[in-house]
């Protein structure tokens, strides 16, 4: 479903508020809209039959039906390689229903990535003079990981904090060819756009988002696009410390030599004060 979802994201500033509300409602349930009546679709969504019709037209298709067909024939080359988990044997409880819906979320993640972005987004990262990283409220702990891993294999990265409440000021040494990372999942805090808005359009900054959707307000100004899976109560944030790390261990791999080096020189500069024996 990768081209459907492709499709969306190039449509999304072309639709109207009710429009969108469609798309990031499809985005979320491709496998619903295969099996659901117009009527069904717009309780669903909240918005009127005519407009889902006119959605459809915007994406291309002559009618929802086409759409539904497309769908419905993505998913029977989706699960004819079998690829969607089944007949997971384990009991009832929070602890099966976490460990099932962090399987899907990862298994969504990783099927639906685009191996181009995920290498562009490494090569920025590896080669930008700075690497600056933000995640806000829940976003913090990603953040946190993200920035102090980063900062054990190359130079010059840093966390923006919120806390100084500078967070403009932390951005004035930036310039073209640094990264931006920032990480939120569902709705971004608003002050995470204001920063990535400031960072690209006035420093020229490249962003890197990881985002729950693609189709997300973080998405939108993000020149390379990462969605984690997060379906949960809270948000699960299983796949994006999985793609946190995957991203990392292609960071290091472009900086074999430099980040092994730099490695060796941090663990020997805090073997005394820092691990215990």
């Amino acid at each position: 479903m990768d081209e459907l979802r492709e499709r969306l994201r190039q449509k999304y500033e072309r639709l109207t508020p009710s429009e969108r509300r469609i798309a990031e409602w499809l985005e979320r349930s491709f496998e619903q809209l295969a099996f659901q009546t117009v009527n069904e679709v717009s309780q669903a969504t909240g918005v009127s039959e005519a407009t889902i019709v006119r959605f459809a037209r915007k994406l291309d298709f002559a009618s929802f039906s086409d759409l539904q067909s497309e769908v419905q024939a993505a998913m029977q080359r989706h699960y004819s390689v079998g690829s969607r988990l089944a007949g997971l044997d384990v009991a009832d409880g929070p602890l099966a229903a976490a460990y099932e819906r962090d399987l899907e979320n990862l298994r969504r993640t990783y099927e639906q990535i685009d191996e181009a972005v995920f290498e562009g987004a490494v090569k920025a990262i590896a080669h930008a003079p700075k690497v600056v990283v933000i995640g806000l409220r829940a976003s913090t702990a990603a953040a946190v990981y993200i920035a102090f891993a980063l900062n054990l294999i190359r130079p010059r990265v840093s966390q923006l904090r919120i806390e100084l409440d500078n967070m403009h000021d932390q951005l004035l040494d930036l310039a073209p060819g640094d990264v931006l990372i920032a990480i939120s999942l569902q709705r971004p805090a608003r002050k995470t756009l204001e920063v990535v808005q400031e960072a690209s359009e006035q420093y020229g900054v490249t962003v890197v988002a990881i985002t729950s959707s693609a189709l997300s307000a973080l998405a939108q100004k993000a020149q390379y696009v990462l969605v984690a899976g997060s379906e949960g109560t809270f948000n699960s944030y299983a796949a994006t410390f999985s793609l946190a790390g995957a991203l990392l261990e292609g960071v290091a791999a472009r900086l074999r030599s430099s980040a092994t080096e730099r490695l060796a020189r941090l663990d020997a500069a805090n073997s005394k004060d820092v691990y215990g024996s």
